[in-house]
């Protein structure tokens, strides 16, 4: 019994969180991002990572050159969410959405965002955000996190557990993570071109 309420509380928690992701994922792709304030536009760049080295070299230019942030994360979280994410969809991130909503609704966002090439910002899972503060960059973790995208070049594990859709190829798996990079690099604009 003590499983069942386990697995119910998982999936209210993924619930909770899928509503509103829908909410703001159907919404038109076109003119800037809307911040959670009233009526707030945030210019988020538009980023579209085609490979590692792209992701890579924009993390590098971000730490080299210096930026300023339009959401809450630098660039030391941002690095560790990215991090935690990849390292959590190749070793399993402990949970998976029921498979009536993995074949439905995930496969339609999944497919939408690689269309797209663009994600919605969304609550983001407790397992999953940042434990650094938001202080000095901690260059060990931007290391960290650029070791872990060129461990997801050459990952061919298994995505059997990958948690919101089924039979995801590996190409597309890379191509998700580095919209997902993108979406929050997006949110850090290099001081070269703040102005």
């Amino acid at each position: 019994m003590g499983q069942v309420k386990l697995q119910r509380g998982k999936l209210q928690t993924v619930l909770h969180r899928l509503v509103p992701f829908l909410i703001r994922f159907h919404r038109p792709k076109f003119g800037p991002q809307y911040s959670k304030g009233p009526m707030m536009i945030v210019p988020k760049r538009k980023l579209d990572f085609q490979t590692a080295d792209e992701v890579i070299g924009e993390i590098e230019r971000l730490r080299n050159d210096g930026y300023s942030k339009l959401k809450r994360w630098n660039l030391t979280q941002a690095c560790e969410h990215l991090t935690k994410t990849m390292e959590g969809e190749m070793n399993g991130l402990g949970f998976r959405i029921p498979w009536i909503l993995r074949r439905t609704v995930g496969n339609w966002m999944t497919r939408r965002v690689l269309k797209s090439r663009s994600m919605p910002s969304v609550p983001t899972l407790p397992s999953l955000r940042p434990t650094a503060g938001d202080v000095a960059e901690d260059a060990a973790v931007i290391e960290q996190c650029i070791a872990t995208i060129r461990n997801a070049v050459l990952f061919d594990g298994s995505l059997d557990d990958y948690p919101f859709v089924d039979g995801l190829p590996h190409d597309e798996w890379r191509q998700f993570m580095w919209i997902h990079a993108a979406h929050h690099l997006g949110f850090l604009v290099p001081f070269e071109t703040s102005n």
